[in-house]
């Protein structure tokens, strides 16, 4: 599993990776919930809700387009939650992770859905401290990235993302990996293409559930289950996905992603100290994976 450390260097030095690119990370002894409060367990402050874009000044600035979701935040604060040793993250890699022949995909739709995907991968891969798996992640980003157009040059972090994690230097390749999705995002815009971007947001976001559910079914608690708390992203993503052209809707993992959006979009919005019933969970575990496993037959 990925070590947070004994220090609470360390996991400031963590969270102040995982704010900076999104928002808040619950506290172990807080109520989890992404878009809710989180409480300083360390410190016993008063509960407040974390402001990224104070964090980093870039943030705000990029607020007229949508903001990348990240894994990173959800992992940790669940593993903050239930403890280091109660998620299996290489059983759960094992289990959920994307399956590709990068070289067998010709549609762009599904090349972008899957680099998404590949990125959420890696942070699975990297709290499992699995070599291979994250090597493989960091590989097939590069190889899907450059597939729809992204420059070696602008794909360097997948290569450092590899020489951090051969050397074991976790927090390297933590910020990284995160840096390595917002590159390719960057670069996509700056070539006109920005009409990908929502795919690359999709096929993460749906890995990210897909990888979530499992974690919330095996450890149910109404607690745990806040941590599905999602409902603005998912707004968001409705409103951008329905943007696409008549012809990119066509595509078959979109039109699946699009006609579950609304669904979902139901299960995780919930207040702010609410809680997801098992059966929604489960179903929403039904609705992601089956998107991912449409996404690797492609």
């Amino acid at each position: 599993m990925f070590k947070l450390g004994s220090t609470r260097g360390v996991y400031h030095c963590l969270l102040s990776v995982v704010l900076g690119f999104l928002g808040d990370l619950p506290a172990q002894n807080s109520v989890p919930s992404r878009e809710g409060a989180a409480s300083d367990s360390t410190a016993g402050a008063s509960a407040r809700v974390f402001d990224p874009a104070k964090l980093d000044p870039n943030l705000a600035a990029r607020g007229q387009q949508m903001l990348l979701p990240n894994a990173h935040d959800k992992f940790l604060g669940m593993q903050l939650f239930l403890g280091p040793d109660r998620i299996d993250w290489g059983q759960l890699y094992e289990d959920h992770a994307l399956v590709l022949d990068v070289n067998s995909m010709e549609s762009q739709v599904a090349l972008s859905l899957a680099v998404g995907a590949r990125v959420v991968d890696g942070v699975l891969a990297l709290h499992s401290q699995n070599l291979e798996a994250l090597n493989q992640s960091a590989s097939q980003i590069d190889q899907l990235a450059r597939r729809l157009g992204v420059s070696e040059g602008e794909l360097a972090r997948a290569k450092d993302v590899q020489k951090a994690a051969n050397k074991k230097d976790w927090l390297v390749v933590y910020s990284e990996l995160s840096r390595l999705q917002v590159d390719v995002i960057r670069s996509l815009d700056a070539n006109g293409r920005e009409s990908i971007r929502p795919l690359v947001i999709a096929g993460g976001w749906m890995q990210a559930a897909n990888f979530m559910s499992q974690i919330v079914i095996d450890n149910y608690t109404p607690e745990t289950s806040n941590y599905l708390r999602e409902p603005g992203i998912v707004k968001e993503l409705m409103v951008e996905m329905e943007k696409l052209s008549a012809e990119t809707k066509a595509d078959p993992s979109v039109r699946a992603i699009i006609d579950a959006l609304p669904e979902i979009h139901a299960i995780v919005d919930i207040p702010k100290e609410g809680s997801v019933p098992l059966e929604k969970v489960e179903r929403l575990q039904d609705l992601s994976s089956s998107i991912i496993k449409g996404i690797s037959l492609r």
